[in-house]
């Protein structure tokens, strides 16, 4: 599984436990053999334990994975984590 930070086609389809993070970016985890075609700009992937595959150059929003790693919460609002209010 890989971490990415994405800009997405118009009518997307997001997968699961996907997070925005402003300024029209989004954040999810996918397997690398199998992202989602919904990709209209990567900016940064990662792995899992938070090393940099590929980076945007300038781009500085910390992903789900960085944040893991130092050990802050993943989003500040907890229905972002949960999916949603159910």
């Amino acid at each position: 599984m890989r971490n990415y930070l994405v800009t997405l086609n118009n009518w997307a389809l997001l997968p699961n436990s996907t997070i925005y993070r402003g300024n029209k970016k989004f954040d999810f985890y996918a397997d690398e053999t199998a992202v989602p075609q919904i990709i209209k700009e990567k900016l940064v992937e990662l792995k899992e334990d938070a090393t940099v595959i590929f980076k945007k150059a300038g781009e500085t929003t910390k992903l789900s994975a960085d944040l893991k790693k130092e050990g802050k919460p993943i989003s500040v609002n907890e229905d972002k984590i949960k999916g949603g209010k159910k």
